[in-house]
């Protein structure tokens, strides 16, 4: 399965070079919903509220009164997680404070958690920290509080330069639940 993803930054979709370089910019945001929508489920990804430089909200929240998708970036309280699943979020993407005790006051069903990845070490705080845990000794630990991971290899991320297959089958190989792939994908051969 295909999930696009429309990665917001001051009101407008773009697209990131390993989290960091700018190489596009729309301002057709629910235009863009409508064609990612053919596709099935969209993830919504506010960058500015996981970098910690403001919030998409107000549209996210418009977003979801036209289709539920997964929402994600800078969710970082229970108030937060819970205002997107009551607006109609499909699912709620978690990563930088996934590990946090009110995590657990969630429907498991309803979380992904973002175990983004430099090399082997989980990547944080929008991509900008880097944690001295490796994303294979963290997925155990977090497995039995969601229903399925995000895994991006950040420095593959808007490259079009393929998968870090070895890191990504160990990644599949110690999940029990379902893992969403991201960063790098540019052929078939890859999806």
């Amino acid at each position: 399965m295909l999930i696009p993803s429309i990665d917001l930054m001051d009101g407008k979709a773009v697209q990131l070079k390993q989290g960091k370089e700018k190489v596009l910019e729309r301002d057709d945001v629910f235009e863009l919903l409508e064609q990612f929508s053919l596709y099935g489920e969209v993830a919504i990804i506010d960058l500015d509220a996981a970098l910690g430089k403001g919030s998409n909200e107000k549209l996210i929240m418009e977003l979801l009164k036209v289709r539920p998708c997964r929402v994600g970036g800078g969710i970082r309280d229970l108030q937060t997680a819970q205002k997107y699943i009551k607006a109609g979020a499909s699912k709620i993407i978690i990563g930088t404070k996934c590990r946090e005790d009110w995590v657990k006051k969630l429907p498991r069903e309803s979380l992904i958690f973002a175990i983004d990845a430099k090399g082997d070490y989980w990547s944080t705080s929008g991509w900008q920290s880097t944690e001295s845990i490796k994303v294979l000794d963290l997925i155990p630990e977090l497995s039995n509080n969601c229903a399925e991971f995000l895994y991006t290899q950040v420095e593959k991320e808007g490259l079009l330069q393929g998968l870090d297959r070895e890191r990504i089958e160990g990644v599949l190989k110690t999940s029990k639940v379902p893992v969403t792939i991201a960063g790098g994908i540019s052929t078939l051969d890859d999806i």
